[in-house]
């Protein structure tokens, strides 16, 4: 087992905020397709989804300011999804999860 699969979420989050990719891309794997599954079941524009993917996840290094993180990470990431979702040009049509 690799140092990275025996982090936390937060760990790697947390991690990642300091500057080390390779936490946020471990972060990424674990959470990729639950982003991904909430982005297909409510975007009508799925060539949006990438690029919604990308901005969620770079939201999660962009809100280093915020205070500590209550609750576990995989909701803050899915909410943090839907805030980017509901915020996206207009031309995505979202079904509004």
């Amino acid at each position: 087992m690799t140092e990275h699969a025996t982090k936390t979420d937060l760990e790697l989050l947390l991690s990642w905020r300091k500057g080390d990719a390779r936490m946020g891309a471990q972060l990424f794997a674990r959470h990729q397709t639950a982003v991904i599954n909430l982005f297909r079941r409510n975007v009508r524009i799925k060539t949006d989804i990438p690029d919604l993917v990308q901005r969620t996840f770079l939201a999660c290094i962009d809100r280093k300011s915020e205070p500590q993180i209550s609750g576990n990470v995989r909701g803050y990431i899915l909410g943090i999804a839907f805030h980017t979702m509901t915020a996206f040009p207009p031309g995505t049509q979202h079904r509004g999860a």
